[in-house]
């Protein structure tokens, strides 16, 4: 008996559900990574979360969504298809994940994976981008809507049929289905389904905070066994109340989920480990849509730098991000000889 817990103890000290800090990366935006250990924490499946933080009130914040391609026939043949990082290197963009589900023309089977970028696509239900609709809600399917106006305002909609006005819509993507709504997770409701789409796999969600000030980017890596085997519905939609986040859909997942951000030498890099690149050793998978952002770099270290001169002294001021304890050089010349 002793042993037995003993060994209790030890397997309750190993396993954890973790949320690391939120480290700036672009102005507005925020970068922290999720662990769940397998067989423990708050969880029951090996998990690594990947989640961005958009602060929707920085003025500074664009949003964006794949726009119509080329060859575009409403129904049809809607957008083209690339890598999350093409897309966002194409595009210019900040942050890119995956977004809506897509098929290729005249077809509702699931496309390959390493199909030539550029290939034309159709788009699953709504898919705004920059005003211009690029794909309508035209049926029940994949209702679960998120819409923002030119300031970023969003309305989130779980059930978008019949089918809201988008007047005034600047952007917007559908998923499959909400799982978060008003704080409940009711991505416990399909627990028992037997969909593939339900089962566990990589995941690409969005959601809401409360005030709607932020808006949440999350991806769950899967299908790769000893680093993180994916999620249930009611997994993501946990994770999202974890990071802070009040309402959510659930977005295109499985070899899709892919979330990139441009570098400071304006590289596009992965921040998750994607299933077609890690199952393959070749690349991205080419997705049908994409939802990204616009943001501008994390201001410096020193701001606000001030002087004023007087006959005989100055008093120069600044401001620092965060607490700082700093020495000022000076002098008569550029050698800055003297120190306060």
């Amino acid at each position: 008996i002793v042993l037995g817990i003993l060994f209790a103890s030890v397997s309750l000290t190993q396993a954890s559900t973790v949320l690391g800090p939120w480290v700036p990366m672009f102005k507005g935006i925020e970068h922290a990574v999720g662990t769940n250990t397998s067989g423990g924490g708050g969880f029951p499946d090996l998990q690594v979360v990947h989640v961005l933080r958009a602060d929707l009130t920085d003025p500074d914040i664009q949003l964006y969504a794949s726009p119509r391609a080329p060859s575009y026939v409403a129904g049809y043949q809607e957008t083209a298809g690339y890598t999350t990082t093409n897309f966002l290197k194409n595009h210019g963009l900040q942050v890119a994940i995956n977004a809506n589900q897509f098929f290729l023309p005249g077809s509702t089977a699931l496309p390959g994976y390493w199909l030539t970028e550029g290939t034309a696509f159709n788009a699953s239900q709504l898919l705004i981008s920059q005003g211009q609709v690029v794909s309508s809600q035209d049926s029940s399917d994949d209702p679960a809507v998120l819409m923002f106006a030119t300031n970023n305002t969003p309305t989130f909609i779980p059930t978008n049929w019949p089918a809201h006005s988008t007047t005034g819509i600047f952007t917007a993507v559908a998923g499959p289905y909400a799982i978060l709504v008003n704080g409940v997770n009711i991505g416990s409701n399909y627990i028992n389904s037997g969909e593939a789409i339900h089962g566990l796999e990589p995941r690409t969600a969005l959601g809401l905070s409360q005030d709607r000030r932020y808006l949440y980017l999350l991806v769950i890596d899967g299908r790769q066994s000893g680093y993180s085997v994916g999620a249930y519905d009611w997994e993501t939609a946990a994770w999202l109340l974890v990071v802070g986040a009040w309402d959510g859909i659930n977005l295109d997942g499985g070899g899709s989920t892919c979330m990139a951000v441009m570098d400071s030498a304006s590289h596009p890099v992965q921040l998750n480990r994607d299933t077609a690149s890690a199952q393959s050793g070749r690349q991205e998978r080419t997705v049908g849509v994409h939802f990204g952002i616009y943001a501008q770099p994390v201001p410096g270290f020193f701001t606000n730098v001030l002087a004023l001169p007087d006959d005989t002294a100055a008093t120069i001021t600044w401001t620092t991000v965060s607490p700082a304890t700093t020495q000022l050089k000076y002098g008569l010349t550029t050698n800055l000889n003297l120190t306060t």
